[in-house]
């Protein structure tokens, strides 16, 4: 067995295979010895920083998560900071993490899924029209050229240009770093293949895709109902929603979209029988005839206007997505054209592909209607869409059960599916072992691939994430409105432990906020950062932070002033 230290490999800078497991890290911080020498003085200029807070997820609800955040938070004591790790269950830290007073320094997050970077991580994540509450740039980032580049990448159709802009991003957001990049994940998810077969594993998804809801086929046609869960909550059927990944999951089920990304990663019309570019500005759209909604009432082009409009007035994501468009013009029932204010290079897959089709004679009522004071807060436990697949009933405390829908152009291949609500990932993969569950379409921990790899029962299928591990800095908070104090404590952040203990090598490192499965996107022109406590010491030591004689952290004696001046370049 491989002999090794946490300060060997922080101070090597290099990637290292590590096969000793995660007993040394679970040790209170004051058992361990430190990996850094901290120049220590008898009265420091500055006044001692505050606390940290680092903001995580539950050990239960995502355990490699939890175990390299509590990794960084060791990391970032032994530099001399007092820090407290918060890691919550998903609801609470979903909400944490978004709302004020933002009351977090730092967020472990995985995030970013979608096959288009411009909406799924650099218009959200770094986007300044998207600060504030409800927003998807959690961290406040704020620069002016880094706007104008999104905006102009998104208006450019052109592939070569596009790319280029889309690199020019990424190296503002590497010296600025609002984030520190860490990983992109490769998922591997289980089924029960003694049940089930020819299942479809994509891009992010994996066999929690809609592709493999509607193709993977029952052995046995008795047994033809589909058993699955995952390790995130399910606490609504709102197409207005998409925020959770676990509602996500069933809302592409149920409800239809002009068009659908491919397991090919190309947008094809869905419902929509033909969508023509007209001019850079003009799209055509013709439904395909004879769908109807679960109730049994026909799809129409108004159906499709209506969704798209409400979708703008009602739901933050939506607003985002449908930004590019100016007007919607309904020219007979199955017919319509969007006029868009300026050309959208992901018009076809972040719009097209990602607005639900809702019926407008359900909706238009909403929430006059309904228990519940805005329409993206309605459950809709009885969620009434187009898609393949209909609600049968929905309890959101046990189970979600779903039918196929007959009636659909593309019928599901299995009779049914149960979406059970599980405590955590432990708890599902005790019933998927218990055969309570056929499917699992959340990444298993290490350990048990190891151990299913032996069953012969189990099929094991992987996926490379779009979304992005990675370590988000608060810039409300003076500390770290500094890029010198943000690029400094990248330096703590030990990704090649990460990725080779915790995720046993099952994912790749990233140095960029982008995943890798972008391919040419991503740039990868770049210097690592080294992975070592003396130097994000030495670099925290050149901007003026000095250490007690207890190795309490303090600030440079005017930093109140430098703060408010390196936010970005």
């Amino acid at each position: 067995m491989v002999k090794y230290t946490r300060r060997e490999a922080l101070k090597s800078g290099t990637a290292v295979t590590i096969t000793t497991g995660l007993a040394g890290w679970s040790q209170p911080h004051d058992d361990r010895d430190n990996d850094v020498t901290l120049n220590r003085v008898q009265d420091p200029d500055g006044e001692p920083v505050e606390e940290v807070r680092l903001l995580s997820i539950a050990q239960g609800d995502a355990p490699a998560r939890f175990e390299y955040g509590r990794l960084v938070a060791d990391n970032l004591r032994e530099l001399g900071f007092q820090v407290s790790y918060d890691a919550q269950p998903t609801a609470q830290y979903l909400e944490s993490r978004a709302e004020p007073p933002f009351p977090w320094h730092l967020q472990v997050r995985r995030a970013g899924d979608g096959f288009e970077p411009a909406e799924a991580i650099f218009r959200s994540f770094f986007h300044s029209d998207n600060i504030g509450p409800g927003q998807s740039n959690l961290y406040a980032y704020e620069n002016p050229e880094v706007d104008e580049l999104i905006d102009e990448q998104a208006q450019t159709t052109d592939p070569e240009q596009r790319t280029e802009l889309i690199h020019q991003i990424q190296q503002i957001l590497r010296e600025d770093m609002p984030v520190v990049p860490l990983l992109v994940q490769e998922r591997v998810m289980p089924y029960n293949q003694d049940r089930f077969q020819n299942p479809v594993s994509i891009l992010e998804q994996g066999i929690g895709s809609f592709w493999n809801y509607v193709n993977i086929e029952p052995v046995n046609e008795d047994q033809a109902n589909l058993r699955t869960s995952m390790a995130e909550d399910l606490n609504a059927l709102n197409p207005l929603d998409q925020v959770a990944r676990g509602n996500r999951e069933m809302l592409r089920l149920i409800y239809d979209r002009l068009m659908r990304v491919t397991p090919d990663l190309e947008p094809e019309p869905w419902a929509a029988s033909s969508v023509e570019l007209v001019d850079e500005t003009t799209i055509e759209v013709s439904l395909r005839e004879g769908m109807t909604f679960h109730d049994g009432e026909d799809v129409t082009a108004e159906d499709v206007k209506f969704s798209y409009e409400y979708g703008a007035e009602n739901s933050p994501t939506l607003e985002t997505r449908t930004e590019p468009i100016e007007s919607i013009e309904t020219e007979s029932d199955l017919d319509l054209v969007f006029n868009l204010s300026n050309p959208s290079a992901p018009f076809l897959t972040s719009a097209l592909s990602r607005v639900f089709i809702i019926p407008q004679h359900i909706w238009e009522n909403v929430p006059e209607d309904i228990e519940a004071d805005a329409a993206i807060d309605w459950q809709n436990p009885e969620a009434v869409g187009s898609g393949p697949f209909q609600v049968e009933s929905a309890q959101f405390d046990s189970q979600v059960q779903l039918t196929a829908f007959e009636d659909h152009f593309n019928p599901p291949n299995v009779d049914g599916l149960t979406r059970a609500i599980i405590a955590d990932i432990r708890a599902g993969i005790r019933a998927f072992e218990t055969g309570d569950l056929d499917m699992l379409s959340w990444e298993l921990p290490v350990d048990d691939i190891a151990r299913f790899e032996q069953n012969e029962s189990v099929g094991l299928e992987s996926a490379l994430m779009m979304s992005i591990h990675h370590i988000g800095y608060n810039l409300r908070e003076d500390l770290f409105a500094n890029r010198d104090v943000r690029r400094a404590l990248a330096h703590a952040i030990p990704q090649e432990i990460i990725i080779d203990t915790i995720y046993g090598g099952t994912g790749s490192i990233i140095y960029n906020p982008i995943s890798i499965g972008f391919e040419n996107w991503y740039w990868d022109d770049v210097e690592p950062y080294e992975s070592s406590l003396d130097v994000a010491r030495q670099q925290l030591e050149e901007i003026g932070f000095q250490w007690d004689g207890d190795g309490q952290i303090h600030y440079p004696a005017d930093f109140s002033t430098m703060a408010t001046t390196t936010q970005s370049s």
